[in-house]
């Protein structure tokens, strides 16, 4: 039999990690055959450069993974405009420069509603906070703003051109709602099915839901590797080709054409 191999990227606070995962004896142990790790840059572009030198490192010749998986820190990411161009650093979580329009945010749809309906309790790092700083903060950077990706998301944007999240880390920006809760628009609850973003709670800081990622269920492909091919999934927003000759870098560090890609998560809560 062959040997069969997962490539796990890990994008964490302070390093992100690459490592290739012997699956050929058992899935149930299974063994890390190469791993490599790099601090966490802080720009986006940086980002996807540095994964790609992880993956060449751990990947050697002759070795063809056979699916990508990415778990990252929740709450960081970054605004992309229509092409997919990052549009500044990737915004951080630990910043604490949102802690006033999170109390803002709790004060107009009430800190115990915000919770039961997202899961979340409002803070500074939550990126509806972070929104909302933005919009308030560099508007110009909102006026361009086509859509925001997490730090998994842009991962996995850049190996196969689909924009996609967890719900995992869906449920950390504090505007998704978890399943059974209902919206919070003002005057009363907007039904709305759970397990998508709020329209409500995002318009309320200047943004829709097709401005953020699709939420793939825990058993749904993200995509494949330098794009599907045959066209978009059905309901992915249409972004750009920024990540172009990055798709090229990652073929060429290893990582073959039509390999399935997932995000696999938060990094607390899949525990990478």
């Amino acid at each position: 039999m062959s040997d069969i191999h997962a490539l796990g990227i890990d994008v964490g606070s302070t390093n992100t990690k690459v490592a290739l995962i012997d699956l050929t004896s058992t899935a149930v142990s299974p063994r890390a055959a190469a791993v490599a790790t790099e601090r966490t840059p802080a720009d986006a572009d940086g980002l996807v450069a540095c994964v790609v030198r992880l993956v060449s490192e751990v990947v050697p010749p002759g070795v063809w993974p056979h699916a990508v998986g990415i778990a990252s820190m929740a709450e960081t990411g970054v605004p992309l405009d229509r092409s997919g161009t990052p549009l500044m650093e990737l915004v951080r979580w630990d910043g604490h420069r949102a802690g006033a329009e999170a109390s803002a945010l709790s004060q107009n749809f009430g800190r115990e509603a915000l919770f039961a309906a997202t899961g979340v309790r409002p803070s500074a790092k939550v990126p509806l906070a972070t929104w909302a700083w933005l919009r308030a903060a560099h508007p110009e950077v909102m006026a361009r703003m086509a859509y925001w990706a997490g730090a998994a998301d842009l991962v996995a944007l850049a190996l196969t051109g689909e924009l996609v999240t967890d719900h995992t880390l869906a449920g950390r920006t504090m505007a998704y709602r978890t399943p059974g809760a209902g919206g919070l628009g003002a005057g009363g609850a907007s039904p709305a099915m759970a397990g998508e973003f709020d329209a409500d709670l995002l318009a309320a800081v200047g943004l829709t839901p097709g401005q953020l990622p699709r939420v793939a269920g825990p058993t749904e492909l993200s995509g494949h590797v330098g794009g599907a091919g045959g066209g978009r999934l059905p309901g992915l927003p249409a972004v750009g080709d920024h990540w172009a000759d990055a798709r090229e870098a990652f073929v060429r560090a290893g990582v073959s054409r039509r390999t399935p890609v997932v995000i696999a998560g938060h990094d607390h809560a899949v525990g990478a």
